[in-house]
Order: structure tokens, then C-alpha cells, then sequence
């Protein structure tokens, strides 16, 4: 019979070069519990204490917005150096309450999938790239230029086929 003591899931693991004192990951979420202003919340870090004591291995944040233009209301930015206090706090606590449990910072951004946080009200909350090619190519279509959305270049780790924007390209005028 297999007791706790002996289960995989409580065998310290490694992820690269970090090591971690079990198996159990919180895994990457959007909690949507930043400030207005994307610092970290008491509730975040209390979150993550909370977790950590239970006897989690590793941390993932939720997620942080690497680009201004895209972040998400009470969603943690990471996209300035003037963050880095506020982001801070997480491991600073964790430390203090529990020292074996590693925190990794979920970096976020929506690639092709841009909402602009300006005009988002009156834009669906994601706007493809593929559409964007679309509605550029369709003038009728056009909000006024004071309306039109903030495109951003898409980006990606690889080239990854997009039978969307291929599609978009046969319809083109």
C-alpha cells in the first residue's frame, strides 16, 4: 500500500534549475484583484500566503500585463519598472510566512488578441488581428479615425499558421 509518505506527489521536484519541495502547483489564473492602478492587492498577497501555508510547492501569480495598452482592470501590471515595488510584496511575504514555497510571476500578453483599454467599451472585449486586416481592407467598415483602435504588430514565439488571417487575405477587395 502506497502511504502519503511515499506518493509521488509529495517527492520534491525540479523545473529547470529550480527545485521544489512537492508537486503541488497553483497553477496560472486572472484573479482580477489588483489595485485600480495594477499594484499588487493585500488580498493577492494574502492569496498566496494562504496557499503557501496549506503546503503548495510552487506559485504561479496571476497574471501580469507586460503592455500598457492591454492591461486589464484590476489586472497586476508588469510593463514598467515602476511595478517592481508593488510585485515585490509577493515573494518579500512569502518568505515570511512560507519560506519552501517557490513564486513565479505569470507574464501576460495577448499577442494577436489586443484589447484596447481606451476604446474597449466600444470595441468587443478581444479584437483578433485577423479581423483588424479585415475591417482595414473593408473603408466602409471604418470608424472614424479619432475611434480607430490601437492595432498592435502581432507577436509570437514561432510562426504559427492562421487559417483566420489567411482567409481574410482572399477577401480583400
Amino acid at each position: 500500500m502506497v502511504t502519503r509518505k511515499d506518493s509521488v506527489v509529495f517527492a520534491p521536484a525540479r523545473i529547470g534549475e529550480v527545485e521544489i519541495k512537492n508537486r503541488f502547483v497553483r497553477s496560472a489564473t486572472y484573479e482580477n484583484a489588483a489595485t485600480r492602478e495594477g499594484e499588487v492587492s493585500d488580498f493577492l498577497v494574502d492569496l498566496y500566503c494562504t496557499l503557501a501555508k496549506g503546503g503548495v510547492g510552487l506559485i504561479i501569480t496571476s497574471a501580469a500585463s507586460v503592455y500598457s495598452k492591454t492591461v486589464q482592470l484590476f489586472g497586476m501590471r508588469a510593463d514598467s519598472d515602476s511595478f517592481i515595488p508593488s510585485l515585490k510584496k509577493i515573494p518579500r511575504v512569502m518568505r515570511e510566512s512560507a519560506p519552501d514555497c517557490k513564486v513565479m510571476l505569470q507574464l501576460a500578453h495577448p499577442g494577436r488578441q489586443v484589447i484596447n483599454r481606451k476604446d474597449g467599451a466600444k470595441l468587443s472585449p478581444v479584437v483578433p488581428q485577423a479581423f483588424l486586416a479585415y475591417i482595414r481592407r473593408h473603408p466602409e467598415l471604418r470608424l472614424p479615425p479619432e475611434e480607430a483602435p490601437h492595432v498592435v504588430e502581432p507577436t509570437a514565439p514561432s510562426a504559427v499558421y492562421d487559417a483566420i488571417f489567411d482567409l481574410t487575405r482572399t477577401l480583400s477587395p
